[in-house]
């Protein structure tokens, strides 16, 4: 089976939380420096490391159909763009208005009302005109 980044678990961030779940569960824990230290490989603060690691897996969904709703496959970000990739799934996972965002998603997914809370939006900006100039 072919992982997406649809389904949230092709994502680096979303394999590193689940792997510091599991290493949290595990009988020795992570000490401090071994926590800073994976925190530092991700690119993450130590508590935004623990924040990630109580999200759902699906923190960042609503940034995945923001980008199929504005013509932009994720897959292809993702591989294109693994970077800007994961710093979009890391804004969105930490935005506060993620159930605003879902109900413009669903309301009206070509609205331009989300362009006013979205954390994202100068990236997504930027990706689509990258994506111009590339189809020109």
């Amino acid at each position: 089976m072919t992982m997406t980044a649809m389904d949230g678990h092709g994502s680096p961030l979303r394999a590193v939380a689940d792997w510091f779940r599991r290493r949290l569960a595990a009988p020795l824990p992570l000490d401090r420096a071994e926590t800073a230290q994976i925190a530092a490989d991700v690119g993450l603060s130590v508590a935004d490391l623990e924040r990630v690691n109580q999200m759902s897996p699906h923190a960042a969904d609503p940034m995945v159909q923001r980008l199929a709703s504005m013509d932009m496959n994720p897959d292809e970000v993702a591989r294109v763009e693994p970077a800007v990739f994961h710093d979009l799934q890391r804004v969105c996972s930490f935005c506060d208005d993620k159930k605003q965002c879902q109900y413009e998603l669903r309301r009206d997914p070509d609205g331009t009302e989300w362009k006013t809370y979205c954390p994202n939006m100068p990236t997504f900006e930027a990706l689509k005109a990258e994506r111009k100039l590339t189809d020109s």
